[in-house]
């Protein structure tokens, strides 16, 4: 959202001036939904990790096996950590360069979860 208002702005409207006062309610949002989104991440695999023995195998093949870098360092680490880091601190949130990295980084960690997804639901075999 934050880069369709940036373009929006600059490109497509007839001052051609960002809002910064939207872009910045924006990162702020955005950085409080990826804490809520990594709080339910770990409750979703605390979950798993204190269930059945096919849940646990899960946990372990996505935190541990295969599936740990897309899921820990793509998804978790480079998807929502770092853009959570980026948008909090204020000096950063201010310049557009990081914003739109945050934006980039968390784009890509979506794709990694849609991909940690659909492949690891097909890696693991039904019993």
């Amino acid at each position: 959202m934050i880069l369709l208002i940036m373009i929006r702005d600059r490109f497509f409207t007839k001052e051609k001036v960002i809002n910064h006062d939207l872009i910045d309610s924006l990162a702020k949002l955005l950085g409080w939904l990826l804490v809520v989104d990594l709080f339910l991440v770990f409750c979703d695999y605390s979950v798993l990790l204190y269930s059945k023995q096919e849940a646990q195998e899960v946990a372990h093949f996505m935190m541990f096996g295969k599936m740990s870098f897309w899921f820990v360092i793509v998804e978790n680490f480079i998807g929502k950590v770092i853009p959570m880091t980026i948008v909090m601190i204020p000096g950063m949130r201010k310049s557009y360069f990081w914003l739109i990295l945050a934006a980039l980084m968390n784009m890509a960690g979506i794709m990694a979860m849609r991909i940690v997804t659909v492949y690891g639901g097909q890696v693991l075999p039904l019993m």
